[in-house]
């Protein structure tokens, strides 16, 4: 089922421009050989802000909001705050939640780079018939939403809990070629971590013309079930990589093998579970009874010179290691709402039930 979109973008609505502290109009210049690469965008105060008209048919496998921001960039007038209504105007036709960090991305593909935080807010503020609101689950975070949507509008559809994109009707197909080709990766590296899941998006819907068909916030819906199901795509020094590649699977091809992990040329490591029960029980008596785990590599390190890796005895984490029967047998681990764990000897064997 295609998403429900105009043909053409109506020119955006006049609104007053933004203004500074002295009174002077602040605004974001459109993409220049000076602009591009720089850190942030050019200010310029004193020039009154253009109404461009933009009339454009949007292609299928192109965001709308992309296709704003590039056309406000190439005409030549800045960025302000009636541009800004219209990007997130095409935000509501690309189904997609208008939050902080969609809008630098647009901006940031528009004009070469990030408007500042504070400045952007501020825009938001000024911008007429723009509201804010904190976005569900997010600290420090927004969402710029229309104060009336218009009567086309279904819903954002990009989250992976949203009740929009449940309801909606997203074709067997377009799931089955996203599954397969981000297995395969070779997306292009994104500029900011914060942006991958939009640049993912946008090169899937490159890619595939069944992902083409549908709204960019229904493919990145797609994407964000597969990041929250942990089985299709995992990190990789924090960036997305296809799951064979990711750090979790290399933890649980080790653990399955009992190797180390993440060890550096010479290093030692402890390789049995009589060697860890040895050594955390020299620990334990060497201290004053209690150890709090988030320590043990640190004192395994600097006392035995030997690396405490998880995946070397079976297990991918600390937590999964001291839920093992065998760690329950030699030792006892007291859970304390709100501080630190603690590790300790049983003083006799317990029967567990």
């Amino acid at each position: 089922l295609k998403a429900r979109r105009p043909s053409v973008l109506l020119a955006r609505p006049p609104s007053p421009a933004l203004r500074n502290s002295s009174g002077r109009d602040r605004q974001i210049m459109p993409a220049s050989p000076r602009l591009r690469g720089s850190k942030r965008p050019h200010m310029d105060r004193g020039r009154p802000p253009q109404r461009v008209e933009l009339h454009r048919v949007i292609p299928q496998g192109v965001a709308a909001a992309a296709v704003v921001a590039a056309d406000l960039a190439a005409s030549g007038a800045p960025l302000d705050c009636g541009g800004l209504h219209q990007i997130i105007e095409g935000c509501y036709l690309d189904e997609t939640t208008p939050d902080e960090t969609l809008l630098q991305w647009h901006i940031l593909n528009g004009f070469g780079a990030e408007l500042p935080a504070a400045d952007l807010q501020l825009m938001l503020a000024e911008t007429a018939g723009v509201v804010t609101r904190p976005k569900h689950g997010k600290r420090n975070s927004y969402v710029a939403l229309l104060e009336a949507a218009p009567r086309w509008f279904g819903g954002f559809m990009d989250q992976a809990d949203s009740r929009a994109a449940t309801e909606a009707v997203i074709p067997v197909e377009a799931w089955q070629m996203a599954a397969a080709l981000l297995l395969q990766g070779d997306w292009p590296i994104c500029e900011k971590i914060q942006h991958e899941r939009f640049c993912i998006t946008a090169w899937l819907q490159r890619h595939d013309g069944v992902l083409a068909t549908i709204s960019f916030g229904r493919v990145l819906h797609v994407v964000h079930c597969v990041i929250s199901s942990k089985t299709m795509l995992g990190k990789r020094e924090g960036r997305l990589v296809p799951y064979p590649l990711s750090e979790e699977f290399e933890k649980q091809e080790n653990a399955r093998n009992l190797r180390p992990t993440g060890l550096r040329g010479g290093e030692d490591w402890v390789a049995s579970w009589d060697d860890f029960t040895h050594y955390l029980t020299c620990l334990l008596l060497e201290s004053s009874g209690t150890l709090s785990p988030s320590s043990l590599k640190r004192l395994f390190r600097a006392r035995f010179q030997l690396e405490l890796s998880e995946t070397a005895l079976g297990h991918t984490s600390m937590t999964s290691l001291m839920g093992d029967a065998r760690f329950a047998d030699a030792f006892r681990r007291t859970v304390k709402p709100g501080l630190s764990d603690e590790i300790s000897l049983r003083s006799a064997p317990e029967s567990r039930a």
